[in-house]
Order: structure tokens, then sequence, then C-alpha cells
């Protein structure tokens, strides 16, 4: 491909990554999302590597959370069990690619499908979520033993 075509078609990558950002601060009830903007959105290959990200809107630690998310989700499903309008929610910290640094990160991935109708990519976003319940106030019960306290 010759790099004019190749940063055309990055670019509209990065713009549709930001544009999902974007969609996702302007519709969330969350003030963590809404006002905090602690958040991200990415756009990844059918494999699981990112091919785009928002630039200026994406937080430096949710880099290491989204990195692996998507190859976490075709580790426990097979592509050809992935179908449209299938929705993965991923929130362990402990398991690599698992959704988050920690509990309150909850990732959503969902393939995306080419006009064959074979799957042709991933787009997922993350949020931080202030209080998902448990034993302590805003989801930080350090003194529990297990993750499932």
């Amino acid at each position: 491909m010759d790099p004019i075509s190749l940063q055309i078609i990055f670019s509209r990558l990065q713009s549709t990554a930001e544009e999902m950002w974007a969609a996702l601060v302007h519709a969330s009830y969350s003030i963590n999302i809404k006002e905090r903007c602690d958040c991200s959105a990415a756009i990844f290959s059918s494999g699981g590597d990112v091919i785009a990200m928002p630039g200026r809107a994406t937080l430096p630690l949710h880099l290491s959370s989204l990195d692996g998310v998507v190859r976490a989700v075709l580790h426990r499903f097979a592509r050809d069990e992935i179908r449209p309008g299938d929705m993965f929610i991923a929130n362990d910290p402990y398991i690599p690619g698992g959704g988050g640094s920690h509990l309150p990160d909850y990732t959503v991935v969902a393939p995306v499908f080419g006009a064959s109708g074979r799957l042709a990519a991933f787009i997922a976003n993350l949020g931080h979520h202030s209080d998902i319940g448990g034993a302590a106030v805003g989801s930080q019960a350090v003194h529990m033993p297990t993750i499932f306290h």
C-alpha cells in the first residue's frame, strides 16, 4: 500500500476511535466518565492487536488494560462462536487482558463484522465506575482475602 493511502486509512481509524471516546463521554451518566473523562476507547484487529486509540483522549494507565483484552476474549471464545451483537464485559485485574487495572474499571468489547459476514475487527471502551458494590465504599476493600469479597 502506498504511504498516502496508508496515512488516510490510519487517520480515519484514529478519528473513529476519537469519536467512540467522545460518544462514551457525552452519553455517560457517571461523573467519573462525563466530568473526569476516566475512560478510553480503541479499535483492534480481529487478532487482538491495537489498531487505533484516541491520541489526546486516552489515559496512559488504560493502555495496558486495553492492550490484551481482545486477546483474552479470543482465548475464551473461538472465533466461529462470536456473532454479530455479542458484547463482552471484563473487569478482572488479575488475569492478563482482564479489562482493567482494578475492579472499578469495566471494559466492554464488541466484534465488528465485514459485509461478507466475516469477523473484521473489535471495538472496545473502558470506563472507571466509582462504586461497583462490595464490602467497602468505593469498591476498595483492600482488607478482604479474595477478589470475590
